[in-house]
């Protein structure tokens, strides 16, 4: 017998793909928020950033901590550094951590 499936999701052009975005639902300070995989070219911007980011450099870590999740969370792209500064840092910490872990980066590491 004849497979009698559709065929509809088979890519046969990997180009139909490249703006096509993953998202996933992740809470965030008790509600839920939807988080973005990230592509690599904004995976190599991250890892490019956290190069920069060390003990001494606090205000590069915040940097990178704003440009996680203004790329990785759809309703955060548009936030400016004051924006940023109205949530309390550890959900922030938390929120960069999954959009990481959903990218297949390792937020622990540098």
């Amino acid at each position: 017998m004849a497979n009698t499936r559709s065929n509809d999701n088979v890519v046969n052009n990997l180009r139909e793909l490249i703006n096509v975005r993953t998202t996933k639902t992740v809470p965030f300070m008790g509600k839920k928020i939807v988080i973005n995989k990230l592509t690599l070219a904004e995976c190599t911007e991250i890892q490019r950033l956290a190069r920069d980011t060390d003990a001494d450099n606090p205000e590069a870590g915040f940097a990178l901590l704003r440009h996680v999740v203004t790329v990785g969370v759809p309703a955060a792209s548009d936030f400016s550094e004051e924006d940023f500064q109205q949530f309390p840092m550890d959900d922030l910490n938390k929120l960069s951590d999954e959009v990481l872990k959903y990218a297949g980066m390792d937020p622990n590491s540098k």
